[in-house]
């Protein structure tokens, strides 16, 4: 379990929590050992596994290959050696979206590393192009095999993109998310012009869009949120921030605790989702069930799973800076509207609740090792 504490380890903290709840013996199985003060510290939550089991240690390397060896290590090495000692083996964190595990929950957008950042440019194209043949030819060895992995997802939109990539249909099961931790906040009615993002802070998110964004909004503040997963990336953000003359209206607050989070959530009005191919979005749940009017990208989960394509039903989806920026002005200067779209929004967030969770990834576990027992 990394340090960097976002959806995929929720969802393994969760997913733990619910088998143990239900009267199974868990172990669980890492690169790193879990940081047990910082989880509490950010998420208020205790890691419950009966045994924690630290394996290759993580290989960081200055390439996009390093997923790729990991991979190899943990997950098609080590996996089969382990799988004798369990009845079931769960991958919630795949480096690759393919293991010799009995399930596997696909959390992120296949090929995304192609998608973002440098990666866009002529030269690191070619470079992370290799990455996608070698991977692709990977897949399609794994996926002539008998007996593969459940393949579990966190969105239709991931779902198509998964079929896609591995010519396989996944299970839907939406991840969990605390909903009931934030509904007494969407009560609170006195906000400020603060639109909110609570992110990953690395290349991937979109991050660097926002100074974009607020050059063309002249009475709200920015505020950004989340783990430091690349100082590159952050020191990069703050740079573009102060180039644009942004700094009292564009402020980052990295690694903030859970209390710092609600405060934020407590005072916005718009929550602010960047990136262009999020395969779910808790933090856009988050946002909704606290009272604020989610802006999502039109693509992505938030967007297809979370807002279902209907713009001012639950929030709205933007297409540019400029489209993003339009409905920034007009949300945050109409009380009347931004009222009648939190109320369904906030109802809408409960479908996401982490109890419905909990009872699906309870039942598929169970029905796969009454399946396993049969054979």
């Amino acid at each position: 379990m990394t340090r960097s504490f976002g959806g995929a380890e929720r969802l393994c903290v969760e997913t733990i929590d619910a088998l143990k709840e239900a009267g199974h013996y868990v172990d669980l199985v890492v690169n790193e050992r879990t940081d047990r003060r910082l989880l509490k510290q950010r998420y208020g939550a205790d890691l419950k596994a009966n045994k924690e089991v630290v394996v290759f240690p993580f290989i960081s390397l200055p390439t996009i290959y390093s997923n790729m060896v990991n991979w190899l290590l943990r997950d098609i090495i080590f996996v089969p050696y382990i799988k004798g000692r369990y009845d079931l083996t769960v991958n919630t964190g795949p480096f690759l979206p393919i293991s010799f595990d009995d399930l596997v929950y696909i959390q992120d957008y296949p090929g995304k590393l192609c998608l973002h950042g440098k990666y866009r440019s002529n030269l690191w194209r070619a470079y992370s192009s290799f990455y996608a043949i070698l991977a692709n030819l990977i897949v399609g060895i794994f996926s002539k095999l008998k007996q593969m992995p459940v393949l579990v997802t966190n969105s239709r939109f991931n779902g198509q993109a998964v079929e896609n990539s591995l010519n396989r249909k996944a299970l839907i099961l939406y991840p969990p998310v605390h909903v009931t931790n934030y509904l007494s906040l969407s009560k609170l009615k006195c906000r400020a012009n603060i639109v909110l993002t609570i992110s990953r802070i690395d290349e991937s998110k979109g991050l660097d869009f926002i100074p974009n964004i607020a050059a063309k909004v002249d009475d709200a503040k920015f505020v950004i949120i989340g783990s430091v997963c690349s100082k590159s990336c952050l020191q990069g953000l703050q740079r573009t921030i102060t180039k644009a003359g942004l700094e009292k209206r564009v402020i980052i607050i990295p690694n903030a605790s859970e209390e710092v989070k609600k405060a934020c959530l407590a005072k916005a009005k718009i929550y602010l989702s960047l990136s262009r191919y999020e395969a779910f979005g808790i933090s856009v749940i988050e946002g909704m069930a606290s009272g604020l009017v989610p802006l999502v990208y039109k693509n992505g989960a938030p967007w297809v799973d979370i807002l279902r394509e209907e713009p001012g039903l639950y929030g709205y989806g933007y297409a540019d800076a400029c489209s993003c920026a339009n409905l920034i002005n007009v949300i945050i200067h109409n009380d009347h509207l931004r009222t009648e779209i939190t109320q369904r929004s906030m109802e809408q967030s409960l479908q996401f609740n982490n109890q419905i969770y909990r009872k699906n990834i309870v039942t598929l576990v169970e029905q796969l090792l009454k399946l396993k027992s049969s054979h």
